[in-house]
C-alpha cells in the first residue's frame, strides 16, 4: 500500500524525541494513515527507519515518561539528550521517584551523564546500607550542595553586593539559558547564579565549558555569578586566569564552603568580580 505523506515525514525525523512525540499522536489514531490498527502502523514506520518494530517501543516509553515527569524538557525537543539516559531514569523512578525526581533536571540540562545516571541507578538496585560509598550517595552530596547554597544566599544575599532589596528565586529550565538561580531587584531580574558541586575530574576543557554557560548566562541577565565548592582548590584559580586572559565580562567567580550548624558569611568568597 502507498504510505501516508504525513507518515514519512514524521518517520524520517532524526530527532528521536520529536519523531516519539509526533508517533505517540499518531497511533492514537491509525485509521487517519490508512490503517486499521497500531500495530501495522508501528510495522510501516519501522520499515521506513529501517528497524525492528519492536525497538520503536523504547522512544515511545522514554517520551511517555518524560510527559509524566519532565514535560519542559519534552516540549523543548532536545534531541542530543540521549534516549538510553531517558530510559534509565524511568527505571530509577520505580525503585525511588525521589531520587529520580532529583537527578533528572540535572540529567536533562547536562550536568549528568547517561553513565552518571547508570551509577545512580546501580546504587538504587542496591539496598540501604550497602557496600562502599555509591553513586547514590554523590548524586545526594550533590544535590544537597546546591540547596545549601541557595539556601545560604536567601539568607545572606547581601554578599552577592548586588545591591539592596534583592531576592534570590529559583531558575527555570524552559529559560532560553537555563541558571539554577537568579538574582531579582524590583521584580525585575539582575543576575544570574548557577552553582557546580563536587567534581573529581575538572579537566580544562570542562572548566572552559562551565566559562562559556556562565558568560551566555550574563549576555542573558547582565551579569552572572559562578559559585563553586571550595575544595575546588586550585580549579579556583584556573578559572580566575582564564577569566582574566579570556577578557570574560560580567561574570563573577565565588567559592561557598558547606558547613554544619550556625552559618556565616565567610563561607563565601568572592574569587573574581568582587
Amino acid at each position: 500500500m502507498t504510505v501516508p505523506v504525513q507518515l514519512e515525514a514524521f518517520a524520517s525525523d532524526p530527532n528521536w524525541m520529536s519523531f516519539a512525540k509526533a508517533l505517540k499522536s499518531a497511533l492514537k489514531t491509525p485509521e487517519d494513515y490508512g490503517f486499521s490498527e497500531s500495530n501495522q502502523m508501528l510495522a510501516a514506520v519501522a520499515l521506513l527507519r529501517g528497524v525492528e518494530a519492536s525497538s520503536l517501543r523504547n522512544p515511545l516509553a522514554a517520551v511517555n515518561w518524560m510527559v509524566r515527569n519532565a514535560p519542559e524538557a519534552l516540549e523543548a525537543e532536545n534531541g542530543e539528550i540521549p534516549m538510553t539516559g531517558v530510559l534509565l531514569l524511568s527505571q530509577i523512578s520505580i525503585l525511588d521517584n525521589e531520587l529520580a525526581a532529583k537527578i533528572a533536571p540535572k540529567f536533562f540540562e547536562g550536568e549528568l551523564s547517561r553513565t552518571q545516571v547508570r551509577d545512580a541507578l546501580k546504587s538504587a538496585q542496591v539496598e540501604r546500607g550497602g557496600r562502599g560509598v555509591l553513586a547514590h550517595d554523590r548524586v545526594k552530596q550533590t544535590v544537597a550542595f546546591e540547596a545549601a547554597v541557595a539556601e545560604f544566599l536567601s539568607d545572606h544575599p547581601d554578599v552577592l553586593q548586588l545591591g539592596s532589596d534583592i531576592k534570590i528565586t529559583q531558575g527555570a529550565r524552559s529559560f532560553r539559558v537555563p541558571v539554577d538561580l537568579v538574582v531579582v531587584q524590583n521584580g525585575k531580574p539582575i543576575a544570574a547564579i548557577e552553582v557546580k558541586s563536587y567534581r573529581l575530574k575538572r579537566h580544562q576543557r570542562y572548566l572552559l565549558e562551565t566559562l562559556g554557560m556562565a558568560t551566555l548566562a550574563a549576555r542573558e541577565y547582565s551579569k552572572s555569578i559562578l559559585v563553586i565548592p571550595e575544595s575546588w582548590g586550585d580549579s579556583a584559580n584556573v578559572m580566575a586566569k582564564l577569566i582574566e586572559e579570556l577578557n570574560i565580562a560580567d561574570v563573577k567567580l565565588a567559592t561557598f564552603k558547606q558547613c554544619d550548624g550556625v552559618r556565616s558569611p565567610e563561607e563565601f568568597k568572592y574569587v573574581v568580580g568582587s
